[in-house]
């Protein structure tokens, strides 16, 4: 992970305000916590940088535990995903920061993991509220980490902000994610082109280009998007939908 990234983040969610939420709601008990056979859980402390609890790393990710620190969980994510990864957290926090946030809010999101022996497991990662400072700061957080593999998902980051008090609206049109934040200059406009309904021979000819790079393009964007067809690389960004399930 950038350093500067890493900084940013840290500072951000330091300064996070959180308000108390439903009447009912229970403190998040780390220590009890039931796992299921295919999760794990950790604790990030952001007053220290470190992780100050964790279990079913080992068995989940196969990492011993002095190996799994501060910066283990965006170390290891697929470097295809860590894009969208970065922004999705990095709009998340920063709406948050304008907005507020409440103990019984959580925060859901799906990428690659690369486990120690080097392969890699889809999982979903459901973080929310752990300890405050007195100054009701966030002081630490928690995320329950699930191999959710078996559910024979696409590699699109998918993720779901579950705030009470949030307006998810707002929300999603603040943290949108769009062709520019994935594609380069030249993918960028071979995908407009697409939109038009071009078809590769007419693109490679529209751009002076010779028609076997036009398909390496497409075949890079449906990489980055983990999408498995042109129909469905246009139909997901048409519907603004194509990493945000809600």
């Amino acid at each position: 992970m950038h350093e500067e990234f890493q900084t940013e983040l840290n500072d951000i969610s330091r300064g996070l305000n959180v308000d108390k939420g439903k009447a009912d709601y229970k403190k998040f008990s780390y220590t009890t916590y039931p796992l299921l056979h295919n999760e794990a859980l950790y604790v990030l402390d952001l007053k220290d940088n470190k992780v100050i609890y964790q279990r079913g790393i080992k068995d989940l990710l196969g990492y011993e535990e002095e190996e799994f620190d501060y910066d283990t969980p965006f170390n290891i994510v697929h470097p295809d995903d860590l894009p969208v990864v970065r922004k999705v957290l990095m709009s998340t926090l920063e709406f948050s920061q304008k907005h507020g946030i409440t103990t019984d809010s959580t925060f859901r999101i799906s990428c690659r993991y690369k486990k120690k022996d080097g392969s890699y497991i889809k999982v979903q990662r459901t973080s929310g509220v752990c300890r405050l400072n007195s100054n009701r700061t966030l002081r630490s957080h928690y995320s329950v980490v699930q191999d959710i593999s078996y559910l024979g998902l696409s590699n699109a980051v998918r993720w779901y902000w579950d705030s009470p008090t949030a307006d998810l609206s707002g929300y999603r049109k603040f943290i949108d994610v769009s062709p520019v934040d994935l594609f380069s200059k030249r993918e960028l406009e071979v995908f407009e082109l697409l939109k038009n309904g071009l078809d590769s021979k007419t693109i490679a000819e529209t751009l002076g280009l010779s028609y076997h790079t036009i398909i390496g393009y497409r075949k890079n964007m449906l990489h980055k998007t983990s999408c498995r067809n042109t129909f469905e690389l246009l139909q997901m960004f048409e519907m603004g939908s194509l990493y945000n399930t809600d």
